[in-house]
């Protein structure tokens, strides 16, 4: 319903935001993450691909945040959640809403794929750990963390580069 608030939201004295998710999508359609529990720093941008993924902000904002097309996380400082933060928001979210019904997670904020790839991986081992059926995990990228991630590549291949 247009002009209803889709998120009842709390603030904390740590300045996060706990939300319940709305009863219904916005086709009127019953949300599969009805009435669970996130916390999330800032305003909330959903992809509409990610409509049924439980959102897991790894980072706060955009690394890079100077795309002239994008306005969405300037009132945000970029940073990473600590390990802890993110467990904690994994075990809110497994025993909100089960942990057997979480299959798809998007890594949020802007820039999610700027974090180092062993980070990543720990993220998605986490992330396994607590819920079974996990089918996806997807998240935004700046073109700087893609070209970053498309360059290492290249240096790995090449013999010259390799580090002990």
């Amino acid at each position: 319903m247009l002009g209803e608030r889709t998120w009842a939201e709390d603030y904390t004295e740590a300045g996060w935001r706990v939300g319940r998710a709305p009863a219904h999508d916005a086709g009127g359609r019953p949300g599969r993450y009805a009435g669970a529990v996130m916390r999330y720093e800032g305003k909330i941008y959903r992809p509409p691909s990610e409509a049924d993924s439980l959102i897991l902000q790894a980072t706060i904002g955009c690394s890079y945040n100077r795309c002239s097309y994008c306005a969405m996380y300037l009132e945000k400082r970029f940073r990473q959640r600590s390990r802890d933060d993110l467990l904690v928001d994994m075990d809110l979210a497994s025993q909100a809403l089960g942990a057997e019904r979480v299959r798809r997670v998007f890594l949020a904020d802007g820039d999610a794929l700027i974090l180092r790839t062993t980070r990543l991986l720990e993220i998605l081992e986490d992330l396994r750990a607590r819920f079974p059926n996990l089918q996806r995990a997807s998240v935004y990228a700046s073109p700087q963390a893609w070209s970053t991630r498309a360059g290492n590549r290249s240096r790995a291949k090449s013999p010259s580069t390799a580090r002990s």
